[in-house]
Parts: C-alpha cells; structure tokens; sequence
C-alpha cells in the first residue's frame, strides 16, 4: 500500500470514528425503551387487576342482593318444637308450597300433645303431635300466625304460651278464595253433610263447581283453583271482573271422587240454593 493511500483511509476513519458520547446516548436510549415496556406492562396489569375486582364486586353484589327487587329466599320448611315450656318457633317466618304451608313438629315429651297454629281473625288448624318428629301440611292462608303446644287435657287453650309464625306468598302460590260481594251484601252459604261412605262426584273440581253452582257462573266468569294449586282439598274460585263471587271447597275421598263441602256464592240462584219446584 503506498503512502497515498495509507494516509486517505486514516481521513476517511478520523470522519467515521463516532461522538464520545454515543455509547452514553445508546445506553440511555435502551433504558428509556425499558422503563416504556415496564411501565407500558404495569399500565396493563393494572388495569387487569382493576376490571377483575370490579367485575368479582359486581358479581358479589349480585350474588347477595340478587335481581333487583328480589327478596332473600324464605324456608318453605316451618321447624318448631313443643317441649316443656310450650311452643317455639325455630324459623320465624316461611313461605308456602304449592300444596301449602308444611310444618316439622318436633315433641320433646314422652306424651302427646295437642299443637295449634290459629289467627285471630280467620282461624286454623289443631293436630295431635306424638312424641318425636311429626310432619304436617296446613292449607291455612299467609299471614301471621300464633303457635301453640298443649297437653290433649287443656280446657283453654288461649291461657297457654303462644309463638309467632309469620307466612309470607314469596312466590305468589296462593290465590284468595274468599268471596266478596259487589254492594257489600252477604254472600249465599249451604254447608253440605254427605253420608258415611258416601262416592264422590267425577270430573276436575273446576267441572264440578260449575255443576254445583248451576246458573251462578255467568259468561265470562273465570273458574279456577284458588287457595293452593296442589291442596289435596281443592277449592275452586269464581272471578268476575276480577272479584270472587262464589267459591266451593271440595274434599277427595277414598272411596273414589270429589265431594262438595261448602258452597258460597253471591248470587241468589246456583244449584244449591233453588228452592225445589212446586205444583
């Protein structure tokens, strides 16, 4: 290599050779790529962190308060107890089944005793609870009730210790069957008193009813099954614009059929009710 071209090559490299400080600036700018990626990560951590316990509260609120509206989940179970000192109540309030308001009775004494559930406007139930576990099922209407335990000799049931029993139709199984007449005018009652094994009628208790109540189901009267839809004693309504204007309470047999207990109605003329002809 001749002299000439020695000293251009050392030209050339002085005018390649780089700033002093370009490691420095290189070094710098690769941290600040670093810290951008990090903070860029952290940013989306966050944020993750962030939507899920948003999203695990949302789901908490839903999970304990449910839909708005709703109401927390009634026992449909009534647990009570007779024992020494009379009746108590273990769950307070409860709603009903389809078939109605069932009831775990449990008698801590080695005798029988009598257990009550009543309400003072519209009455009750009795039942004879033996020792240990019994189980029952009331049709009795929602409202609150007062229980009590009582031994089978009790002259006055009234004077014993009594218990609160609230039911509550959470779930809307429950249709009224009570009559009410337009005007405030009382309503037409015939209680009937079949005969010892006497055969009930046949049909669905909506088909008796209409039987029965003859010329007091007018066009356009819905008839259905109020009370409980599953009551093993069927009542069935009769809605007019959308009051009840008669109602009859039936009872199934073991002979076989439906019979009519009690019949009441608004009307002055249903088939229960008709004097019989003359002349």
């Amino acid at each position: 290599m001749s002299d000439n071209e020695r000293d251009t090559l050392t030209r050339l490299g002085e005018q390649l050779r780089p700033a002093d400080d370009s490691f420095d600036r290189l070094l710098t700018r690769r941290d600040r790529r670093r810290r951008s990626r990090r903070l860029t990560a952290a940013a989306v951590a966050l944020s993750l962190t962030a939507a899920g316990v948003f999203g695990a509260f949302q789901l908490g609120r839903r999970t304990q308060e449910g839909a708005p509206g709703d109401q927390p989940l009634l026992p449909t179970v009534a647990r009570l107890e007779c024992g020494p000192s009379g009746a108590s109540v273990r769950t307070p309030e409860v709603a009903p089944q389809a078939d109605g308001v069932h009831l775990d009775v449990t008698n801590t004494g080695e005798a029988a005793v009598m257990f009550q559930v009543t309400m003072p406007e519209s009455g009750g139930f009795v039942e004879r609870a033996e020792p240990g576990a019994n189980t029952f099922t009331a049709t009795v209407d929602p409202g609150a009730y007062e229980v009590r335990c009582f031994p089978e000799s009790s002259l006055d049931p009234s004077v014993e210790p009594s218990a609160p029993l609230q039911i509550t139709d959470q779930d809307g199984v429950w249709k009224d069957p009570t009559v009410t007449c337009p005007g405030g005018r009382p309503a037409q009652n015939v209680v009937y008193d079949p005969l010892p094994g006497a055969t009930g009628q046949e049909g669905t208790p909506e088909e008796i009813a209409r039987r029965e109540l003859g010329g007091s189901v007018h066009e356009g009267d819905v008839v259905e099954i109020g009370g409980y839809p599953e009551a093993a004693n069927p009542v069935v309504r009769v809605v007019r614009d959308g009051q009840v204007v008669a109602a009859v309470y039936l009872a199934r047999v073991i002979e076989g059929g439906i019979l009519v207990q009690h019949l009441t109605s608004c009307d002055e003329g249903p088939t229960g009710f008709e004097e019989p002809p003359t002349g």
